[in-house]
């Protein structure tokens, strides 16, 4: 499938219309939690290599209740694995989206950014041989020196 430009636009009902959609999508996954900071940090990681040692758990605690104590629910513990996995795949999914996403928007903020480049460009070249665009052109300068100048980090006040 061809991509398309980023010089495509999006008309405001379908940009709307994008958004009810993945309010929808929100609403049909009540179980999204939210974690904070220590919360993730606590947290037990998994990575693939751990996925068979989970499956192994699940198929030794299936065939292996009478070890287990009785409060474990040897088929809960299967459901969730079984719905890790599908979160997974959900999961890739949406990484991907969001890569395509991402990577949209950097490119077209950057051909804008050029843009409005070229056009500061312009404006302070024909400010020279027209007075009344110096305005304009000083405007454009300030604003693009307020931006670079608010990525800078000041330094430290001594004490």
């Amino acid at each position: 499938m061809a991509k398309k430009n980023t010089g495509s636009k999006l008309a405001a009902p379908d940009f709307a219309g994008l958004k009810q959609n993945l309010n929808a999508l929100r609403a049909q996954m009540p179980f999204l939690t939210s974690l904070t900071g220590d919360q993730r940090k606590a947290a037990l990681k998994i990575g693939d290599s751990r996925v068979a040692f989970i499956e192994n758990a699940v198929n030794a605690a299936q065939n292996n209740p009478d070890v287990l104590p009785s409060v474990f629910n040897a088929q809960a513990f299967a459901d969730q694995v079984t719905f890790m996995t599908q979160l997974d795949d959900f999961y890739r999914l949406v990484d991907q989206f969001n890569t395509d996403v991402t990577d949209t928007r950097l490119k077209l903020n950057s051909d804008v950014m050029s843009q409005a480049l070229e056009v500061k460009q312009h404006i302070a070249l024909a400010a020279k041989r027209n007075p009344s665009l110096k305005a304009v052109s000083d405007l454009l300068a300030e604003s693009f020196r307020n931006v670079k100048s608010a990525k800078t980090p000041k330094p430290a006040a001594k004490a």
